[in-house]
């Protein structure tokens, strides 16, 4: 079984087919489950921060950008897949 995960790459969203084994390990390794988060990865860092993810959330229309937690607003982002 395998899995989409996405990652910035040269100022590129790409998207990656991985095994399902794997995913928890490259999520931790920089790569997203929504090409919304890897998008707002503006440094490529593979982490965000909270002004990434909140500008993010603010271009997918999320309401409560501005005021939601950051774990919310990351899974909302992740959901709207």
């Amino acid at each position: 079984m395998s899995a989409i995960l996405y990652k910035r790459v040269d100022g590129e969203v790409k998207e990656f087919r991985v095994d399902a084994v794997r995913v928890h390990a490259l999520l931790q390794d920089g790569y997203f489950a929504s090409p919304e988060l890897a998008d707002a990865d503006s440094n490529e860092t593979g982490k965000l921060s909270n002004e990434e993810v909140r500008e993010a959330a603010k271009e997918a229309g999320i309401s409560n950008w501005k005021t939601a937690k950051i774990d919310t607003l990351k899974k909302k982002l992740n959901e709207q897949d």
